[in-house]
Protein backbone atom coordinates (compact mmCIF):
# COMPACT_ATOMS: atom_id res chain seq x y z
CA UNK A 1 0.00 0.00 0.00
CA UNK A 2 1.63 3.02 -1.27
CA UNK A 3 -1.19 5.53 -0.89
CA UNK A 4 -2.09 7.44 1.88
CA UNK A 5 -5.62 6.93 3.36
CA UNK A 6 -7.92 9.53 3.79
CA UNK A 7 -8.77 10.43 7.13
CA UNK A 8 -12.91 9.60 7.82
CA UNK A 9 -15.47 10.99 9.74
CA UNK A 10 -16.30 7.48 10.88
CA UNK A 11 -14.42 4.52 12.60
CA UNK A 12 -14.17 1.59 10.65
CA UNK A 13 -15.10 -1.72 12.09
CA UNK A 14 -13.46 -4.40 9.82
CA UNK A 15 -15.23 -8.18 10.00
CA UNK A 16 -14.46 -11.12 8.74
CA UNK A 17 -16.40 -13.72 6.37
CA UNK A 18 -17.39 -16.99 7.21
CA UNK A 19 -14.81 -19.16 8.41
CA UNK A 20 -13.13 -15.92 9.08
CA UNK A 21 -10.64 -14.78 12.48
CA UNK A 22 -8.94 -11.49 13.59
CA UNK A 23 -5.75 -12.77 14.82
CA UNK A 24 -5.12 -16.50 15.11
CA UNK A 25 -1.94 -17.78 16.92
CA UNK A 26 -0.34 -20.76 15.84
CA UNK A 27 3.09 -21.07 18.43
CA UNK A 28 4.95 -17.95 17.94
CA UNK A 29 3.44 -16.99 14.45
CA UNK A 30 0.45 -14.64 14.53
CA UNK A 31 -2.29 -14.24 11.98
CA UNK A 32 -3.66 -11.14 11.17
CA UNK A 33 -7.05 -11.24 9.11
CA UNK A 34 -6.42 -7.65 7.97
CA UNK A 35 -2.94 -7.44 7.79
CA UNK A 36 -1.57 -4.04 7.11
CA UNK A 37 -5.14 -2.38 6.46
CA UNK A 38 -5.53 -1.43 10.22
CA UNK A 39 -2.07 0.17 10.02
CA UNK A 40 -2.78 1.82 7.46
CA UNK A 41 -5.70 3.21 7.98
CA UNK A 42 -4.58 4.32 11.63
CA UNK A 43 -1.55 6.45 10.23
CA UNK A 44 -4.04 8.63 8.31
CA UNK A 45 -5.82 9.06 12.09
CA UNK A 46 -8.96 6.64 11.69
CA UNK A 47 -10.11 5.01 14.44
CA UNK A 48 -10.85 1.07 13.67
CA UNK A 49 -11.82 -1.81 14.99
CA UNK A 50 -11.80 -5.42 14.43
CA UNK A 51 -14.35 -7.25 15.60
CA UNK A 52 -14.47 -11.83 15.76
CA UNK A 53 -17.83 -12.90 14.93
CA UNK A 54 -18.74 -16.45 15.70
CA UNK A 55 -17.23 -17.94 11.93
CA UNK A 56 -20.22 -19.73 10.84
CA UNK A 57 -23.38 -19.15 13.02
CA UNK A 58 -26.39 -17.33 11.36
CA UNK A 59 -26.56 -14.14 9.84
CA UNK A 60 -28.77 -12.96 12.38
CA UNK A 61 -26.76 -14.03 15.37
CA UNK A 62 -23.57 -12.47 13.94
CA UNK A 63 -25.94 -9.32 13.25
CA UNK A 64 -26.12 -9.16 17.07
CA UNK A 65 -22.77 -9.61 17.89
CA UNK A 66 -21.55 -6.71 15.66
CA UNK A 67 -25.02 -4.63 16.67
CA UNK A 68 -23.40 -5.20 21.14
CA UNK A 69 -20.19 -4.37 20.00
CA UNK A 70 -21.34 -1.23 18.44
CA UNK A 71 -23.61 -0.33 21.10
CA UNK A 72 -20.34 -1.16 24.07
CA UNK A 73 -17.79 1.70 21.82
CA UNK A 74 -20.32 4.05 21.09
CA UNK A 75 -19.54 3.61 17.39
Amino acid sequence: MTKAAAQCRYPFLLLHGLFGFSEHSIGPWKFSYFRQVVPFLERAGNSVFTLAVHPVHTIEFRFRQVRAFIEQHHC
